[in-house]
């Protein structure tokens, strides 16, 4: 039994709000790892600086000054474009997330407007059959060009292609 408009309305917005809180919750996942890798860092680099501030008391002389120096650069090189991997892998996943739900949406979207031209074209008035024949073209990705053209610069599908 299909429903009736008041109940599409209230399922188009149930939806909506579901993929709301599902994004909302995508996009503040990503600031909260961010936040726990700085986190990580800020202590790394306190324990680094108090282990080489220790050495730097040890040392007898400006050689033992700059043997220590050369010692820490090449770690914290390391640790610095680590860090910088898992910003950018953080940052990915979050766009990946985003994309996902908008790939699925899309596709959504696209099937809804395809049942309605069908819908559209099966109940048209009698004696529009060959203008009905001529329009939509039969292939179902060519009904609607413009929602079946990749959007390379975001790298999913776009509606406005």
């Amino acid at each position: 039994m299909p429903m009736s408009a008041p109940e599409q309305v209230a399922a188009a917005q149930a939806a909506g709000l579901d993929i709301l809180c599902g994004l909302t919750s995508k996009a503040l996942d990503g600031p909260q790892k961010v936040a726990e890798l700085n986190s990580q860092t800020m202590k790394w680099t306190l324990a680094e600086a108090r282990e080489c501030t220790r050495k730097a008391f040890d040392g007898k002389d400006a050689v033992d000054l700059l043997a220590m120096e050369a010692s820490f650069l090449p770690p914290v090189v390391e640790k610095v474009q680590a860090y910088g991997g898992q910003l950018f892998e953080i940052a990915a996943a979050t766009r990946a997330d985003f994309a996902k739900v908008a790939e699925v949406q899309h596709e959504a979207s696209k099937r809804l407007v395809l049942d309605h031209i069908d819908a559209a074209t099966k109940g048209a008035p009698a004696g529009s059959g060959a203008a009905m024949a001529a329009w939509p073209p039969k292939s179902p990705t060519s009904k609607l060009p413009g929602l079946s053209r990749p959007c390379p610069a975001h790298g999913f599908w776009s509606p406005l292609g």
